[in-house]
């Protein structure tokens, strides 16, 4: 999924995220803090909740879990004074409150058309049928 906000676009498929038109370089833990927060807008994410969806619930200090936000928000050009896209709620958690756009990739809508010689769609990512029943 692709996700846009502000300047910047996240690619949770390729784990990219560009800023004004520039890939930016992340850690995989501050890559995974952002997809949470963005997957999830206006939502209020536990500290306890981003350290399951993060960390799989290993122990992790404050200062880690702050540090990661931290990161994250210069990345994506927010900064804890301003909290313009990454709100923290004191000693509770985060919300992010920048407006965000899902989008589907364009390598799904073109996968989506391409069919090998048996007829079977050819995708990178699970698919459903649906098909009538008999009577």
């Amino acid at each position: 999924m692709i996700f846009r906000f502000g300047d910047c676009l996240l690619d949770t498929e390729r784990r990219d995220l560009h800023r004004g038109g520039v890939l930016c370089a992340l850690e995989p833990q501050v890559f995974d803090v952002l997809e949470y927060l963005v997957h999830n807008p206006h939502h209020f994410v536990s500290k306890t909740e981003l350290r399951n969806a993060v960390w799989g619930g290993r122990i992790v200090s404050e200062a880690a879990l702050h540090t990661r936000v931290s990161t994250a928000r210069k990345v994506i050009g927010d900064c804890g004074a301003e909290q313009r896209l990454i709100l923290t709620l004191r000693t509770k958690g985060f919300r992010f409150i920048a407006p965000v756009r899902e989008e589907i990739p364009p390598n799904w809508l073109a996968l989506a058309g391409e069919a090998d010689r048996s007829g079977a769609l050819i995708t990178d990512h699970p698919t459903i049928a649906v098909l009538p029943f008999n009577k």
